[in-house]
Formats: C-alpha cells, sequence, structure tokens
C-alpha cells in the first residue's frame, strides 16, 4: 500500500511536468526549465488540476492544513527507502528544502503544485527516481 502511495506522489509529479512541456519539444526538458503557468492550453482548467494535485497529496496526508507536513512526507520516504540510506538521506533533504522554499502560499491548490514541481526539481538534481 505504501508503494502505491507514493507512485502516486511520482505519478502526478510526473504528470505535472508533462503537462507543462511546450508544445513540440522533443524532449522532457530539465524540471527548472518548465514554464510555470505560461500559454497552457486549457488555462481556465489549470488551477482545476492544482486542486486534484492537492487532494491526493491531503490523501496522503502529505498535504495537511494546506501546508507540506515534513513528519508524514519523511515517513512514507521511509518506507520507500528502508533499504537505501543513501537515498533516503537525499530525499530527506528535499523535503527539508521544499519545506522552506514553499511557504506563504493561501491557496492550498497552489502550495500542492508548487510543492510537486519543487520535488521534481530536487529529484532531478539528487537522481532519486528517474
Amino acid at each position: 500500500m505504501k508503494q502505491v502511495v507514493f507512485c502516486v506522489i511520482v505519478l502526478a509529479s510526473i504528470l505535472a511536468v508533462a503537462y507543462c512541456l511546450p508544445q513540440g519539444a522533443a524532449k522532457k526538458p530539465a524540471a527548472k526549465d518548465v514554464p510555470q503557468d505560461q500559454g497552457i492550453p486549457g488555462q481556465e482548467y489549470f488551477h482545476q488540476y492544482k486542486c486534484y494535485l492537492k487532494g491526493v497529496l491531503e490523501h496522503l496526508t502529505i498535504l495537511v492544513d494546506g501546508k507540506l507536513s515534513v513528519a508524514n512526507t519523511k515517513k512514507l520516504l521511509a518506507q520507500k527507502y528502508e533499504k537505501e540510506p543513501d537515498k533516503l538521506k537525499k530525499a530527506n533533504l528535499m523535503v527539508d528544502e521544499c519545506s522552506k522554499k514553499v511557504t506563504g502560499t493561501p491557496d492550498p491548490c497552489e502550495t500542492a503544485y508548487l510543492l510537486l514541481k519543487c520535488f521534481q526539481i530536487k529529484n532531478d538534481e539528487y537522481g532519486l527516481e528517474e
């Protein structure tokens, strides 16, 4: 069950990046190069997509009261990387960095989106998942 939960997080993160890819892109750009909300067809649905991500993160208790639950997230990561202590250390660092970076957002849907975007960028930096 916990692996399914983590897979949902990874899938949501991948979908967030895929949805933001510029049209005609030949290859997946680095997460830091993905435009945030610029020129996306169906812009009116983008906020609904962010709210879907919020629902997923709330269900997983990663997002609690519109904020990242560092303790719950690290607990899930500890289960995912229980046999890979080096990756767990990097994953925990990713959570700490993203918890500091994504703050003060009054819209929990936006918070969820920004957290997943941060996780994707840090994932690319640390090489946690391909």
